[in-house]
């Protein structure tokens, strides 16, 4: 899968352009953004390749891991969708593929007669027990180069960068 966004020293070349020709060009900001997409591409195919190799994708992964984890919630499919920040209806897309499979039983809801509540089922558990490991050894592989202070000074610059676009600036750029 290419990411349509070129190598170092082209880009380099590009934006050093760019730069030249629209006024107030903030080059490292430009670079920044660059490099953000070409990891966050690199990074989802490589976890779509390793879903895929289960079944599954970032969606039904993330359902199974809340069912699984927090079972004493009760889980409707409105509040998956608000939990996931999802529509309803991706939501009712993926509910329904993991019901087919099997992972996960509807019943009504004990309170409210119009809703259903979700749960793993018997074969859902046993499939997360078995991914489980192997998923987060392959997180693991994927940072083997860094080590635990790197991910640190990377998680709190990722966490720097998720507060300084506040809503108010992204609603402006949309």
């Amino acid at each position: 899968m290419g990411n349509l966004i070129p190598d170092e020293s082209i880009r380099r070349t590009l934006l050093s352009r760019l730069s030249e020709q629209v006024p107030d060009f903030d080059f490292a900001a430009v670079q920044l953004s660059a490099q953000l997409l070409m990891f966050s591409q690199q990074t989802i195919h490589l976890f779509e390749n390793h879903f895929a190799r289960w079944g599954l994708s970032q969606g039904r992964f993330a359902i199974l891991m809340l069912l699984y984890n927090l079972p004493e919630n009760d889980w409707t499919p409105v509040k998956l969708a608000e939990s996931t920040h999802v529509t309803k209806a991706t939501v009712t897309g993926l509910v329904n593929n993991l019901s087919r499979d099997g992972y996960i039983t509807r019943r009504q809801h004990p309170g409210d007669g119009r809703k259903i509540s979700l749960r793993l089922s018997e074969s859902g558990e046993q499939f997360v027990q078995g991914m489980i490991p192997q998923h987060f050894e392959r997180i693991s592989q994927i940072y083997s180069n860094l080590d635990g202070q790197q991910i640190k000074q990377i998680c709190d610059a990722l966490a720097l960068l998720q507060r300084a676009v506040t809503p108010d600036v992204a609603r402006e750029i949309e």
